[in-house]
């Protein structure tokens, strides 16, 4: 049953009926899928372990309107950019041995694309989104940005990308025993993991890359962090996103190997 609420909008404020929005685009999950009914899940806890499910996390979020506009502003530019189509793959990017070159790369599009399932990662009131809370402030700022489609706040010569800078990396396996094809299928949800200078990391696992957001220990304009050397560049329209081994990272290599335990790899 379709759920109709009253409510305020999170995006636009206004009071209309309100969508059961989802956090993370449907068509992402569908494709995560692989054509399967379920899911491999991780729990924002590293010490609960994965289990297989529906997930398809959604609440009443937007109205109609703009619930259409991040689809079309934002989402179709991010299905083209993870999962292109067997024609397209050649045209979108090249797999080398260290890294993925993304070939005509759309900085903006893809900053606010992921931009987009974060912020609403953080404004949700499910518990699957626990971890993830930029604060009223950032919110306010990230859903401006999304409505205007530029990383420029308003009234302002800063740009939200001088303190949240855009990571992404291509998942691999240090053993060379877990296929691509493995990381393509299995999803990390949202989650965070805090830096030694209090600094923090927001990540979403999807597509078989590590995508996620480094935020200023302040999370305030003002307060810019370094570009990290898996960041593109503002304004680029090519990325280099360099492989990393998952071992690599210690909350990742937590989660898949619990996930590869879960799941063995098929040959």
């Amino acid at each position: 049953m379709v759920r109709r609420v009253l409510g305020a909008c999170k995006l636009c404020g206004e009071t209309a009926e309100l969508r059961d929005s989802h956090i993370v685009p449907r068509s992402i999950i569908a494709r995560c899928k692989g054509g399967q009914g379920q899911l491999l899940t991780f729990s924002s806890d590293v010490d609960v372990p994965p289990e297989r499910s529906n997930y398809d996390p959604s609440e009443p979020l937007l109205c109609a309107a703009c619930e259409s506009f991040l689809d079309r502003k934002y989402e179709r530019h991010g299905i083209r950019l993870l999962f292109p189509t067997r024609k397209d793959r050649g045209k979108r990017f090249v797999r080398m041995p260290d890294y993925v070159k993304f070939k005509d790369f759309q900085y903006e599009d893809t900053y606010l694309f992921f931009l987009s399932i974060f912020w609403r990662a953080s404004v949700s009131s499910l518990s699957n989104f626990a971890a993830v809370e930029f604060g009223k402030e950032l919110e306010q700022l990230m859903a401006a940005c999304l409505r205007s489609g530029t990383l420029h706040l308003r009234g302002s010569a800063v740009r939200l990308d001088e303190f949240m800078k855009l990571v992404m990396v291509k998942l691999t396996d240090a053993t060379c025993q877990l296929p691509e094809e493995w990381f393509r299928n299995t999803m990390i949800g949202v989650n965070k993991e805090a830096g030694a200078k209090g600094d923090l990391m927001l990540y979403l696992g999807v597509g078989g890359f590590l995508i996620g957001f480094h935020v200023s220990p302040s999370g305030e304009a003002g307060r810019p962090v370094p570009r990290l050397w898996s960041s593109p560049s503002p304004g680029s329209s090519v990325f280099r996103a360099p492989c990393v081994p998952y071992q690599a990272m210690s909350q990742v290599n937590k989660l898949l190997n619990a996930a590869r335990s879960a799941t063995p790899p098929t040959a």
